[in-house]
């Protein structure tokens, strides 16, 4: 249809210019989307080391007057070290790129690029993976500690690697028995 042909337009140009606003609408990014919702889905597809994520398997969906919004989130039968793919098998790397080209770089792709080059995006993203991080961990909040990129414990997963998380998407892991971030 014609209108999310020009929604879609609208969005990608705000998105592409450095002041994130559209030269004509005044409209900003963030004012077209759902960014709760793009990060939530971005968060889920990169824990899951989901190696099809955003390209083959992401869907993203609008109403007429409403936001963009990214979902519904699909398709994890070749995420978190499955028998068959390879390529969600290394948790020191947030994607497959240390394995192969046939993966999604989660970072940089699609509208993802343009949106983690807003650094109010990232700050917002980064509190938000901090938050999701807190909420899961009952543990660490009994301890009062509320520094997640230092000393939480995450349930402890089958391959048990401990993993030291930065703002930058690198990661350093040890054989452990927990996550940390």
């Amino acid at each position: 249809a014609a209108w999310l042909s020009a929604a879609i337009d609208e969005f990608a140009l705000a998105l592409a210019v450095p002041d994130f606003t559209h030269p004509e609408t005044g409209a900003h990014y963030s004012e077209l989307l759902d960014t709760g919702a793009f990060m939530d889905h971005h968060i889920l597809n990169v824990l899951t080391k989901n190696p099809d994520a955003f390209r083959l398997s992401g869907y993203y969906h609008k109403d007429r007057e409403g936001l963009f919004k990214a979902g519904p989130i699909w398709d994890f039968d070749r995420t978190m070290g499955c028998a068959s793919d390879s390529r969600a098998d290394d948790p020191t790397w947030w994607d497959a790129s240390n394995v192969t080209s046939d993966t999604t770089y989660v970072w940089d792709y699609g509208w993802f690029a343009g949106l983690f080059e807003d650094p109010e995006f990232q700050a917002a993203y980064w509190a938000r993976w901090q938050e999701l991080l807190v909420a899961a961990m009952p543990m660490a909040e009994q301890r009062g500690d509320q520094s997640v990129y230092e000393d939480v414990v995450i349930t402890p997963t089958e391959r048990g690697y401990r993993v030291k998380a930065t703002r930058h998407p690198s990661v350093k892991c040890v054989p452990d028995g927990g996550f940390y971030m």
